[in-house]
């Protein structure tokens, strides 16, 4: 029998991506804090406004609610997140991404990258074979076990943190990874904040996000609005996404540095400047 989860609502004052006013964002709809199904009408439950920044377009919930514990989230066997087929060894893994950081790079041997947010740690067996020198941080304990026994990473270089608590020296790496994360995170604008000051000048970030303008959320928005409902599936606050993005190529004041440009779609590569922290080019974008 599931285990009831205890949340804590907060209003959001600020957007956590552009620090625009959170109260006078645009509604978007409801969400239930569970499945919505297809007779809506019939569910019940706890539902937030889910809002969209008028200013950078990300989409957040209006309050936003925080778990009593994160393993309320993620405290699951990694068996029960991911599909078996998610378990096989794939030699392309992140291939294309980790193509780009090279190029960006002028890649070199043992350049050091950081996987925030490791899961089983695909993502890390790809960039040891491709020659980075490879650090990664995981809350959720059952996935990081999952993911030492899985990569055979050595357990010093992998830390059981969130990015809120993790700690590495400053200008330490060449490219860091958000590999499907930011959209879990109630801070994003912080977190790659703290991705900054660890990443050396001339690195690289790399992130992967869904668009809240994806074809499916679409319909089903429809969908909600014919059965006469204000619900909407843009995100599910009350497990995962927290936030995602719209789809439209939007400024974002996120970083010590200044406002640089993020193309909301699957994948943005970021690379600091060579004198500051400080984003001074999009190289590509999925």
């Amino acid at each position: 029998m599931p285990t009831a989860k205890t949340y804590h609502f907060h209003e959001v004052e600020r957007c956590v991506m552009c620090g625009a006013d959170g109260r006078s964002a645009r509604v978007l709809g409801l969400r239930l804090n569970g499945s919505q199904g297809r007779s809506p009408r019939q569910k019940t439950g706890i539902a937030v406004s889910i809002c969209q920044c008028r200013r950078c377009g990300l989409n957040f919930p209006q309050p936003l609610p925080v778990p009593g514990s994160m393993s309320d989230h993620y405290g699951v066997p990694p068996e029960s997140y991911w599909k078996d087929a998610y378990f096989d060894s794939d030699p392309n893994y992140f291939a294309r991404q980790i193509a780009d950081a090279k190029r960006l790079l002028g890649f070199r041997p043992a350049m050091r990258a950081l996987d925030i947010g490791v899961g089983i740690g695909k993502a890390v067996k790809s960039m040891r074979a491709a020659g980075f020198e490879v650090w990664g941080m995981e809350p959720s304990k059952p996935f990081h076990e999952k993911a030492l026994e899985w990569t055979g990473i050595e357990p010093g270089r992998l830390a059981l943190a969130g990015i809120e608590d993790a700690e590495y020296p400053e200008d330490f790496f060449d490219f860091v990874t958000f590999g499907a994360v930011l959209e879990h995170l109630y801070d994003p604008g912080e977190a790659i904040r703290r991705a900054l000051r660890w990443l050396k000048p001339g690195g690289v970030i790399q992130a992967e996000v869904p668009s809240s303008r994806h074809l499916m959320a679409s319909l089903l928005n429809a969908y909600y609005r014919l059965r006469g409902t204000n619900l909407v599936t843009n995100l599910s606050p009350m497990h995962s996404p927290i936030t995602c993005t719209s789809s439209r190529p939007t400024a974002s004041c996120c970083t010590e540095g200044g406002p640089g440009t993020i193309w909301p779609s699957t994948m943005w590569m970021w690379r600091a400047s060579a004198t500051c922290h400080r984003w001074c080019s999009l190289p590509c974008a999925g």
